[in-house]
Parts: structure tokens; sequence; C-alpha cells
């Protein structure tokens, strides 16, 4: 298969997630932001999507779980020097 497009990122990503009620993708960068997608219904492919928000994170958080049905995206920040290892908690807006 050939690839219909790309979607640029702020940094290399273990997981992502669609956020099927909101029309939304969630990919966790480890340059330290959290992006967001939207997809316009209007429009089919990747043309449909668009950035629609980066969220700063941690530098190297790049590994989240999205459940939605809590509506919440947990996202592994890892220790980097005096700062603790830590699970941030986001609700989607």
């Amino acid at each position: 298969r050939a690839v219909a497009g790309d979607l640029e990122l702020a940094g290399d990503v273990d997981d992502l997630f669609l956020d099927a009620e909101r029309g939304r993708l969630y990919a966790a960068c480890g340059a330290g932001v959290l992006e967001v997608f939207e997809r316009d219904p209007a429009k089919h492919g990747v043309a449909a999507w668009r950035s629609r928000e980066r969220i700063p994170t941690s530098d190297g958080a790049r590994t989240c779980l999205f459940v939605p049905e809590e509506d919440r995206l947990y996202l592994a920040r890892p220790k980097r020097g005096e700062r603790a290892a830590s699970i941030g908690v986001y609700a989607p807006r």
C-alpha cells in the first residue's frame, strides 16, 4: 500500500490514540508536546486532519493511554534531573 499522506509532529511518538467521539487524534511526542489533531467531517483522507493544539508536557514524555470511558488521557513523564517521574492526567476540552 502507498502512504496516503503525512501529518507533521513535534517529535518521536510511541503512542497515538483516536478520540472517535470528538474526531481527534492524540500523539504523545518525546519532544515534550502532546499533539492534538482534529478531523474535518467535510473532508476525506489525510486532508481531513488539521493540527488543533500543541500542549506542552515534559521532555521524553512519549508514552500515553487514552481511556474514552473516563474521557481522560494519561501521560507518563520520565524522571529528569531532580524532577520525579509522574503521570499527567489530561481532560480533553
